[in-house]
């Protein structure tokens, strides 16, 4: 019951869509969608009760989520699961590039089963057209299009199918762009490949004349070496 001083219009409702599912071999989850709040960010809210106790889970999934593209029955036996995306935007913006994770869920617990599922990665591996630009697209809007395509597929390509540097010789190049949204590709490419030509990239980039960029490879570094320390 609200308090009496309380007024209504302070309220919403961030639940957006729910369904009740099978995920594993226990009893159906109620799976909704909510946004914390904020269009910002989305996210899956998973709970499941039994008898007098109930047990909920949270997955962060960034574009607007669709329940029916995103529970996922990729065994064809019933038990689904959830296919969540997150985007690397950059420098503030709402768009970026994507990156798709399948999430399985076991015993209440999230467990990360993207690589159990090649097949269903394997048209990101298809080549990516260079469009020309056209009346509602400039040649740099497309080369940013192109790049976060590529990121992308880089990105399964070293999660999925085991190729360590994928992507490290298109952020050699995307280190040199004019465009500070491309360069920042290259830092989160290199940030994501355990090698020295990859080390050296962020080394360049921390002296970037750019103060963004330059603060970014930094911090990307420590972050890095606190993962990877050597």
């Amino acid at each position: 019951m609200a308090d009496d001083n309380e007024d209504p219009s302070d309220f919403r409702n961030d639940v957006e869509s729910y369904t009740f599912t099978n995920l594993d071999n226990g009893p159906l989850y109620l799976v909704a969608t909510d946004d914390g709040g904020s269009t910002w960010f989305q996210y899956f809210e998973l709970i499941r009760c039994k008898q007098h106790r109930c047990h909920q889970i949270t997955i962060h999934s960034d574009p607007s989520i669709d329940l029916d593209k995103q529970l996922l029955d990729l065994k064809m036996d019933g038990r689904h699961q959830i296919l969540a995306e997150v985007c690397v935007c950059v420098e503030a913006s709402r768009q970026g590039a994507y990156l798709p994770y399948i999430y399985e869920i076991s015993n209440n617990k999230v467990i990360d089963s993207s690589k159990k599922y090649p097949e269903y990665y394997r048209p990101w591996l298809a080549p990516i057209k260079h469009r020309v630009p056209d009346n509602l697209n400039s040649q740099d809007m497309i080369d940013k299009g192109y790049a976060e395509s590529l990121f992308e597929q880089h990105d399964v390509e070293r999660r999925i199918f085991g190729k360590a540097i994928a992507g490290l010789s298109d952020a050699l190049q995307w280190e040199k762009s004019k465009d500070t949204a491309i360069i920042q590709l290259a830092i989160e490419t290199y940030v994501r490949i355990d090698s020295p030509e990859a080390d050296a990239g962020l080394k360049r980039l921390a002296q970037s004349d750019i103060p963004y960029i330059r603060d970014s490879a930094r911090q990307t570094q420590t972050w890095k070496a606190l993962k990877h320390p050597h």
